[in-house]
């Protein structure tokens, strides 16, 4: 068969030092991606949202030492993943068919998934998502029901109190310094804020009123929804102005383009997420183009305190 344009792109995506892949059939199985994504840069940000997970919290339980140790004694990064992975390490005992801790892990993560998209009417809690995804992959993992409960109940322990990052609360009170309102993005429900962050921290942001699940890309309702509460504190401030913070370009980055934000990629340094690039438009070369990339919220403020004292110039 003759080789297509298409066919030759595909190859060069994948050969080269990006790590990019993009193949001719996603603008036929995916048509709802869209075609190309406006470039915004940043301008007057009076108010700066932040994704929580990823951005502000990382998943790593401070309570159980043992389990604490796994995980920052680990050469895996100190992301979600990484928790969950050490959340399930006595559950390793109970795999089959030569199943290793990375097949657990992936079992886990897909069946969590799963939970949260055939509930997603319903809109359980993270925690009730959790505990089932952990009783279904306890039940496949044939564990015996007389051990089930106590290792479901440590597993939840270590996967729903995740702490801050260690530049988390000093950002948010430079941001705060520089005269920006700060919002999260939770997961879940309010209540999810009162679970991850402290009451020092939880004084200093507010929570944006729809959440986002980790799971799913949010929708366009969430846009509209932040927006208004924006106008709230800031009656004239448009979609420009106000700056949305993820590590996660599907999820965030690319809704927020589409909705006229400028956006912040945060690539925290060997989390999962920052080894991937995703491409999520209909063409090659179409994926989002972020306002600012940056490694960490100290890099985050340092340039926006630039691009502030720029713009008073």
């Amino acid at each position: 068969m003759e080789e297509t344009d298409d066919d030759t792109l595909d190859s060069t995506l994948e050969s080269d030092n990006s790590r990019y892949v993009w193949v001719s059939w996603l603008k036929w199985a995916f048509p709802e991606l869209a075609l190309e994504f406006p470039e915004i840069p940043l301008g007057n940000l009076r108010i700066v949202v932040l994704d929580l997970f990823g951005v502000v919290v990382v998943c790593i339980f401070s309570g159980d030492m043992l389990l604490l140790s796994c995980a920052y004694n680990s050469s895996y990064s100190k992301d979600r993943e990484a928790a969950i992975r050490c959340a399930l390490d006595k559950w390793l005992s109970f795999a089959h068919g030569g199943q290793t801790a990375e097949d657990i892990l992936s079992r886990y993560i897909e069946i969590e998934a799963l939970v949260a998209r055939r509930n997603v009417a319903e809109a359980l809690s993270i925690a009730a998502i959790v505990h089932d995804a952990l009783q279904a992959l306890a039940d496949k993992l044939a564990m015996p029901p007389q051990v089930q409960s106590q290792l479901i109940t440590d597993a939840m322990t270590v996967i729903l109190k995740p702490v801050p990052y260690s530049d988390a609360e000093r950002a948010i009170a430079t941001l705060s310094g520089q005269g920006r309102s700060i919002l999260v993005i939770p997961p879940h429900s309010e209540v999810t804020i009162q679970h991850v962050l402290s009451p020092d921290l939880r004084s200093r942001v507010r929570t944006v009123i729809e959440p986002v699940s980790v799971h799913f890309a949010a929708p366009d309702s969430f846009f509209r929804v932040l927006l208004a509460q924006c106008r709230a504190i800031c009656s004239d401030i448009r979609s420009a102005d106000i700056l949305v913070v993820s590590p996660s370009v599907s999820r965030i980055t690319a809704p927020a383009s589409l909705a006229g934000h400028p956006t912040a990629l945060l690539e925290r340094t060997g989390t999962i997420a920052s080894r991937v690039r995703f491409l999520v438009a209909k063409v090659p070369y179409g994926n989002p183009v972020p306002s600012v990339v940056v490694k960490d919220l100290d890099e985050l403020c340092d340039r926006l305190h630039v691009h502030r004292d720029w713009e008073v110039r």
